[in-house]
């Protein structure tokens, strides 16, 4: 089943801006299911194969051209890794049989698509099916990052670790589908994630400051920073935000600090999946590169706003290397101009964020 899903403008929306956020402003979801499939072999990364074919809903964007397609190379490469693994030995694999196995985890991992891909396919699955008799599958290298093991241990289902590159052979799986791209969010779902989380949440932190205005800061990170971080931070502490940042924070401190907050204000980046932690309509801004937004962004934080009634806004900045260029359509976009692009550092102007910040205080009064 599909469903269109419609967005409104950012609350700022410049008139000269309009296209850059008409292409993406109206998008299809697919309402993925939850299979249960006999025989199927896994990658160590999360693919499915079944008779020698990949299920394109293993993958995030394995379907359509839209958002770079990699469903000939992924096929190709786990067909091979299929075939060594039942006919060689210079693979490692293990056989699965008898019990009932639960796959969530795919090829791509960020703590973006850690809470709104992963752990919506767990919540999924633990509301419709429930976790008797079901054991998680989960790579290895999981127990090296705190904000999977953290939001883990509020999930009570038997757990089987995946040795570091090993694949498996699995007679009976439990398959909650990807959703069909990595910036397409299901509003329910997404609803559904939140509500089991925030739960969890407020009952592991109690004794927390709760500030109302919040800045996330990226100044630790070596990408994508800003390069006035100390002119901003100061002009945004004169203004009553609370500067924080999240590599500091546990996961559950991290959806507290998000969901009493009024307004956030933060740089592109995988932080803010946080949103999803948000009321409904509260207040984001986010930074976004000039040629960056211009150059094929699908704007997965607006839509991700969008998806839990936030009300989005957005300041185009400039950076060392902003060249101005002309938008171009998605379908066109180039995976390595792209990523070279959301990763530079920017300079946010204070002028322009003075004037976004009395709309945002004014719509925040009403």
């Amino acid at each position: 089943m599909k469903n269109q899903i419609t967005i409104n403008y950012p609350i700022n929306l410049n008139h000269k801006d309009v296209h850059i956020f008409n292409y993406v402003k109206n998008y299809t979801i697919e309402i993925p299911s939850i299979k249960k499939l006999k025989n199927v072999f896994v990658t160590n990364n999360g693919l499915v194969l079944k008779n020698g074919i990949l299920n394109s809903k293993s993958g995030l964007n394995l379907r359509t051209n839209y958002d770079h397609s990699f469903y000939f190379e992924y096929w190709k490469t786990a067909l091979e890794q299929n075939l060594v693994c039942k006919f060689g030995k210079s693979i490692p694999s293990i056989h699965l049989k008898e019990k009932t196995y639960l796959l969530i985890h795919s090829k791509w991992l960020n703590y973006s698509f850690w809470v709104t891909e992963y752990l919506q396919r767990l919540v999924r699955v633990e509301k419709d099916i429930g976790f008797d008799n079901l054991i998680l599958l989960y790579p290895e290298e999981w127990d090296s990052i705190p904000y999977i093991q953290e939001s883990l241990n509020a999930f009570q289902i038997e757990k089987y670790k995946i040795p570091s590159g090993h694949h498996l052979f699995i007679e009976n799986l439990i398959f909650p589908e990807t959703r069909t791209h990595t910036s397409a969010f299901i509003p329910e779902f997404i609803k559904l994630t939140k509500e089991r989380l925030l739960i969890e949440g407020i009952k592991r932190i109690r004794n927390i400051n709760k500030p109302k205005y919040i800045y996330i800061s990226r100044g630790h990170d070596i990408r994508r920073k800003i390069i006035n971080e100390n002119e901003l931070q100061t002009f945004l502490k004169e203004k009553g935000f609370c500067i924080i940042y999240f590599e500091n924070l546990n996961f559950w401190e991290q959806i507290i600090y998000m969901n009493n907050a009024e307004i956030i204000i933060a740089n592109h980046g995988a932080g803010l999946a946080n949103i999803l932690f948000m009321n409904s309509h509260k207040i984001v801004l986010e930074f976004l590169e000039k040629d960056f937004a211009h150059y094929a962004n699908p704007f997965p934080h607006w839509k991700l706003a969008a998806a839990v009634n936030v009300k989005y806004a957005y300041q185009l900045c400039r950076s060392n290397e902003t060249e101005d260029i002309p938008y171009t359509c998605l379908k066109k976009s180039n995976k390595t101009i792209r990523m070279d692009l959301v990763n530079r550092n920017i300079i946010v102007d204070l002028k322009k964020l003075e004037e976004n910040l009395k709309l945002l205080m004014l719509i925040n009064t009403k």
